[in-house]
């Protein structure tokens, strides 16, 4: 079993599994929100023109057509907002279980690396090291495993 391997779990899937949704979304959400944006600034400044230059030179058509157009422009314009709002949330919480996940590769490292450190010494040392920084059964039994080894070697040098 690997020290650094990534754990998952409901809030944490698999690579893979966050690479197919990321896939999924595709290019259309971005188009969408960019198109919204664009089209309703547009919209909203041509209306607004329009408006002013009904205004300036008293021409009430201009007035029935850049209505509609500014109100049409800045409800496009509040959507392309909500959109892109949205997105950046849905990318602040990737970025956030990606640096979740890199702390977790570093909490694992940084304790293979204490773990590795203290296999140096006498073997009962390393045994209760390891025991008290919260190792695998498997170190555990690893430990013990060599501790027994080195006691019967010490039987078989007395017995000489």
């Amino acid at each position: 079993m690997p020290l650094c391997r990534p754990r998952t779990s409901p809030a944490n899937p698999p690579t893979k599994l966050r690479k197919l949704a990321a896939g999924q979304r595709g290019v259309a959400p971005a188009v969408t929100t960019w198109l919204a944006l664009a089209l309703g600034t547009a919209g909203f400044v041509c209306g607004g023109m329009l408006l002013g230059w009904s205004l300036a030179t008293g021409r009430q058509e201009l007035w029935n057509i850049g209505l509609p157009v500014a109100l049409v422009g800045q409800i496009a314009l509040l959507a392309g907002l909500v959109l892109q709002f949205d997105r950046l949330w849905r990318d602040n919480r990737e970025a956030a279980a990606k640096l979740d996940n890199v702390d977790e590769q570093l909490h694992d490292l940084k304790a293979a690396a204490t773990l590795l450190g203290t296999a140096q010494g006498p073997a009962a040392t390393t045994f209760y090291a390891h025991f008290a920084g919260g190792a695998s059964p498997q170190l555990l039994l690893t430990d013990l495993k060599s501790q027994i080894d080195l006691l019967a070697m010490r039987i078989a040098q007395d017995q000489r």
